[in-house]
């Protein structure tokens, strides 16, 4: 039989062989298209009816073709669509004719009239100029009426139309907002219009002054998204793509645009990496794809890059995110695990001519909120005893006795007797410092063909933790222009220095786990070296409790300082041969460099009080991309057609190097390595791949109400073997606006409904190292030759010629709402998505000398729901409050396994069942001395942790008697947030949830050891029995000290998985506008002043640190974490809660 394959697959793969002859044909259209026209002259300044115009049209909307006449010319064309039916047919055909006789043939027979106003194009019909020239005052006197017009936020307005009703005499608003006007009576009607914004009609009555304050239109169906290598309007969207304003983002107050994005956009779950100053984050987009994890393609302004942490949340325009396959296959082999496409602030959002100074910024502090419950110095004392206790009830001996637990040390003895305690944390904790400060100025030329932006800033945050800051600089400057007629030119750059201290390794434990009794000082004021371990005095013995060193001099004595420069940028060149088709080649070359240095001085824990120790990182990488892409966008009647073509080279080259070194003869930091006789390690690496992409898309508009989106992608990959480097990533999207047909525009609540279906193909690469199909060395190695020992080098790995791409194909049903004039819209999407070729490890037999060998043997499905809703609640002169929602919810399971249905229990992967899953045994209470003898039949005491014995064979194995007991990410995630506006006054709060999520908890491993005696813990109520010294405790919980039992411990234990679902308050801003009257006479055009604070509040049942990085694992930095990795209590940290107070100041 035989097989077929579905069609849109088989068209691509027969193109195959003609991608090469495209890719040459489109890079010679490119460069015929520039050097022919490399003698064009500077833009014409002719009068705009002058202007040469090409139309032809058959049976075509007005509108459409007054839209390709501003296209040709600039000229801007003002009408009232009530007077003036713009969707009437209209055939007409002219070549390289002047703008006035083009409009005199196409307006004459409709029987309307144009004229000139201000620069613009007024179109009126005959009757309405008649009427108005009819009603006009024969005898009044003419005077003048004038004023200003400001937008909502009292910011003037330039090129505002001001048009005497009826008449097509009118003026435009200068740069200040400012107008003029001559009248002829009181009932003169003035129409104040201008793009973007709600027009109004005002009577002149006995005014001679009339202040304007215009209102923006709800253009939510008009937004304009970005989808890669081009834009839509939101309307024509047929793929699932969700977008955040950068305002949004910003006023968050967040030092990183992806925590300002948390919970704004339904099905992205953004975590942060860890508690730490300058910390990254995590993203996933609708699930994990690959078992080996891996984060969505960041594109910020056209260029690809790692991540977006050097970015100045202030500087952010706009974030798209492409979620369905349908839409990140635009991206090919790279786009798998989701697009965010960042669009940075530019010049082309100025609203007039001129210059626009702007600085934003806020001061904040950051105090420790929500602590847990520490033991104080007596509960921590009873603990201790206890410890020791419960060896000597299981051992059945009494001869102890109050002081038992005090090694017999007096001073020790003392300190309890005088409740002479110390609170370690209040030493080493203290209030945090962040701060951000951006100034931009921007502006445009006078006719609007240039628009600048030139920006700096700086973000910096001192962390609760000694030792503990982040300092980044930014500097950015960007151009776009107009140079002629059909040639226009841009670059833009932006580049960020960033300094990290995070200091010791140990600051999080050694701050919170000191004992009590401990004193962090020696009897003659000196910081003592290891407060565990105290003299005896009048004697040579030291009473050892612990041998940690003291955090105070810890702290200080390290350095893990990581320094990032990091630049990207783009320049651009494109020819526009007529006004629908755009050529344009970009190259964006990136550039980072990244130096981590650690020192631990001789009074550090890795010091030992002897000479110093340090290591230094280097790593420096270059990338860049050469996007040749052809835009075709052209419109015959009722359809509307855009291709685009790209034909992208892209080449990544990453090296690095590094050392260690031990006994640094100074303390010289991490700066003089070659000091040192005793050097540990030296490294290096180097690697380089490249991409070849070929991209065809074509969009198709029928009546506004049908759309079509058809896209295939070519990508050819450095990294993969002969027969393997290329493959195709097809996708396509179909759209249906059922509110624009006539069974449903009787339906006056219903405002916007598309139906939305999605399929598409994308593809992972970056589980592929750069020569992981090929042979390499591995480390040098001793070996006999010939009875001589020899140094060599043999292969590091079987290579795998086969490996291709991991593949995920998606199929995505969407619904996108309005109603009641879009004052509850929203949009709906379920999908469901199965990743195939997964790389896996497979087995192979011993004797072709390894054990395995790597291979695409498994595979992933991700399926889900997805729902948002914005409304609009209250909408009146002075006050409006708007409300957003949205949730998600992500199943997650495993399909395949080394292309088999089998379970692998040692990497804790099972059919069926989520990836990141916790898998032991099932905690059943403490046992008790009631339960004495059944404990004793599976090998416990009374006061262990009691499991379940799933098998009921009276016996615990971890073969039959471990279960999965809960997952790692979250089962659903969701968002909420409000802003309310009354006259001048702001007030905004946002808060999202992450619901569902078990870890392994690095906080409850260190502070609820059980086994543990020499450092502290939080307080639980253990289990404890009757005994000569402390009280009996009672606990079905928490384990007796000491006696914890086999199956507390570890991640195999069940004592630290812990539940970390939470709901987190954001944000709460309230923010105040100044009058502009105020302002503006010291020359400010817009201030506001505002307060705000993060993290206010925080529902979880954690009750270790911040629940968000409770896991320890900063999964924006980790590689090779698996079900069972362990985290690290350093990466995790308390709640905070940040108060700032902030300026939004432009003049």
């Amino acid at each position: 039989m035989k097989k077929t394959e579905p069609l849109l697959l088989g068209i691509c793969r027969n193109i195959m062989p003609l991608r090469k002859a495209f890719g040459i044909l489109f890079s010679l259209a490119v460069l015929c298209c520039c050097l022919g026209s490399i003698q064009a002259q500077a833009f014409s300044r002719q009068e705009v009816t002058d202007r040469l115009v090409t139309i032809k049209a058959e049976k075509q909307r007005f509108e459409q073709i007054l839209n390709s006449i501003e296209s040709q010319t600039g000229a801007r064309i003002v009408y009232s669509s009530k007077r003036i039916n713009v969707d009437q047919p209209v055939s007409i055909s002219v070549a390289g004719k002047k703008l006035g006789q083009v409009l005199a043939e196409l307006l004459s027979p409709l029987n309307l009239t144009y004229r000139l106003v201000g620069g613009q194009i007024v179109l009126d019909n005959v009757a309405g100029q008649n009427q108005g020239a009819e009603s006009a005052p024969k005898a009044s006197a003419v005077r003048k009426v004038s004023g200003v017009v400001t937008d909502e936020k009292d910011a003037t307005l330039p090129g505002v139309s001001v048009v005497i009703k009826g008449t097509q005499k009118g003026t435009l608003t200068d740069v200040n907002g400012k107008y003029e006007i001559e009248i002829g009576d009181d009932q003169t009607t003035l129409v104040f219009s201008f793009v973007g914004y709600v027009s109004q009609e005002i009577v002149a009555a006995n005014q001679s002054e009339i202040q304007v304050k215009l209102q923006p239109e709800d253009k939510s169906l008009e937004e304009v998204v970005v989808v890669g290598y081009g834009t839509q309007r939101k309307t024509e969207v047929a793929t699932a793509v969700g977008s955040i304003e950068g305002a949004s983002i910003a006023e968050r107050g967040t030092v990183s645009p992806l925590q300002g994005a948390q919970g704004q956009i339904a099905g992205v779950d953004i975590s942060a990496g860890s508690g730490r100053a300058g910390s990254g984050f995590a993203v996933q987009i609708r699930g994990q794809n690959s078992l080996a994890g891996g984060q969505p393609l960041f594109v910020v302004d056209g260029v690809i890059v790692s991540d977006i942490n050097f970015l100045n949340p202030q500087d952010i325009s706009k974030m798209d995110v492409l979620k369905d396959a349908a839409s990140t296959a635009i991206y090919g082999s790279r786009g798998s695990n989701g697009v965010i496409l960042i669009t940075t602030k530019n010049g082309k959002s100025i609203k007039g001519g001129g210059a626009t100074i702007s600085y934003d910024g806020y001061m904040g502090v950051k105090k420790i909120a929500r602590l847990p419950n520490f033991m104080t110095g007596p509960e921590f004392w009873e603990y201790r005893q206890n410890t020791f206790i419960s060896p000597e009830i299981i051992a059945g001996r009494e001869n102890y006795d109050n002081t038992i637990g005090s090694l017999g040390n007096p001073v020790v003895l003392e300190r309890i007797n005088t409740n002479n305690y110390t609170d370690w944390p209040a030493l080493v904790l203290k209030d945090g410092k962040q701060s951000n400060h951006w100034l931009t100025v921007s502006g445009m030329s006078d006719n609007g063909s240039i628009q600048y932006l030139i920006g700096a800033g700086y973000q910096g945050e001192d962390g609760n933790l000694l030792n503990e800051t982040m300092d980044r600089y930014n500097f950015k400057a960007s151009v776009d222009g107009k140079i002629s007629k059909n040639w226009s030119a841009g670059m833009s750059f932006n580049f960020s220095l960033t300094d990290t201290e995070r200091g010791s390794d140990d600051a999080v434990r050694n701050a919170f786990n000191m004992a009590p009794f401990f004193s962090p000082y020696n009897p003659d004021g000196s910081l003592m070296f290891r407060p565990g371990q105290i003299p005896v005095p009048n004697s040579t013995v030291v009473s050892s409790y612990t041998s940690t060193v003291n955090p105070l001099l810890e702290i200080p004595n390290s350095e893990n300082n990581t320094r990032r420069s990091f630049g990207v940028g783009n320049i651009f060149l494109q020819y526009s041969p007529v006004s629908w088709i755009d050529i344009r080649s970009t190259f964006s070359p990136s550039l980072n460099f990244q130096r981590n240095g650690r020192y631990w001085g001789s009074l550090t824990g890795v010091g030992a009080g002897l000479l110093a120790d340090a290591e230094r990182g280097n790593e420096q990488s270059m990338s860049y991309i050469f996007d040749n892409i052809a835009t075709i966008r052209k419109t015959f009647g009722d359809h509307n057609f855009t291709f685009t073509g790209l034909y992208s080279m892209q080449k990544n080259r990453y090296e690095s190097d590094g050392m260690r070194v031990n006994d640094l003869p100074f303390n010289s930091s991490y700066y003089n390595l070659g000091s040192s006789t005793n050097r540990q390690s030296a490294t290096s690496s180097f690697s380089q791949f490249s991409i070849l992409s070929y991209m065809a898309r074509l969009n198709y508009v029928l009546k506004n109400k049908y759309y079509v989106t058809v896209a295939t992608r070519w990508d050819g990959s450095s990294k993969l073997a002969e027969g393997q480097k290329w493959s195709t990533f097809p996708s396509a999207a179909i759209g249906w606006q059922l509110s624009e047909e006539d069974f449903l525009k009787q339906v006056n609540q219903l405002s916007d409904l598309k139906l939305r279906f999605s399929a598409g193909v994308a593809g992972n690469n970056n589980n592929i190292s750069a020569y992981e199909s090929n042979m390499t060395l591995a480390d040098p190695s001793f070996y006999d030759f010939g009875g001589n020992t020899a140094l060599g080098y043999g292969p590091s790995r079987l290579p795998n010629p086969g490996l291709t791409w991991e593949r995920t194909t998606e199929f995505d049903l969407g619904l996108d709402y309005g109603f009641f004039r879009n004052r509850i819209s929203g949009t709906i999407d379920i999908y469901n998505k199965l990743s195939k070729g997964i790389l896996m490890n497979r087995n192979i037999p011993l004797e072709t000398g390894w054990s395995s060998i790597k291979d695409n043997v498994g595979s992933v499905r991700n399926r889900g729901i997805e729902f948002s809703i914005r409304t609009l609640n209250v909408r009146a002169k002075d006050f409006s409050w708007t409300t957003s929602l949205n949730f998600s919810r992500n199943q997650n399971s495993i399909v395949n396994l080394l292309d088999k249905k089998e379970d692998l229990v040692g990497n804790w992967w099972f059919i069926g069942q989520p990836i990141n899953v916790n898998y032991t045994y099932v905690f059943d209470g403490i046992w008790q001395e009631s339960e004495r003898a059944d404990a004793v039949k599976y090998g416990q005491l009374p006061g262990q942790a009691k499991v379940k014995d799933l098998n009921n064979d009276g016996k615990i194995s971890s073969s039959d008697d471990r279960q999965i007991i809960g997952q790692k990410d979250p089962k659903w995630t969701g968002g909420f947030s409000t802003q309310v506006t009354f006259k001048s006054f702001d007030l905004s709060a946002s808060l999202f949830a992450r619901q569902g999520m078990q870890v392994y908890s690095a906080f409850h491993s260190n502070f609820i050891n059980y086994s543990d005696r020499g450092t502290n813990k939080i307080y639980n109520d253990y289990y404890m029995p009757v005994n000569k010294v402390t009280p009996a405790r009672s606990s079905n919980t928490y384990p007796q000290p000491n006696n914890v039992g086999p199956y507390w411990a570890g991640v195999n234990g069940v004592g630290y998985y812990r539940d970390i679902s939470f709901v987190k308050v954001q944000n709460i801003s309230l923010g105040y506008t100044l009058p502009s009257g105020i302002v503006k006479k010291i020359g400010i055009k817009d201030l506001r002043a505002y307060v705000n604070v993060l993290n206010p509040f925080v529902w979880t049942k954690f009750d270790g640190f911040d629940p968000e990085s409770a896991s320890g694992i900063d999964a924006s930095s980790s590689t090779n974490v698996s079900n069972t990795t362990t985290g690290n209590i350093n990466n995790t940290g308390p709640s905070t809660i940040t108060y700032q107070f902030g300026l939004n100041l432009k003049f």
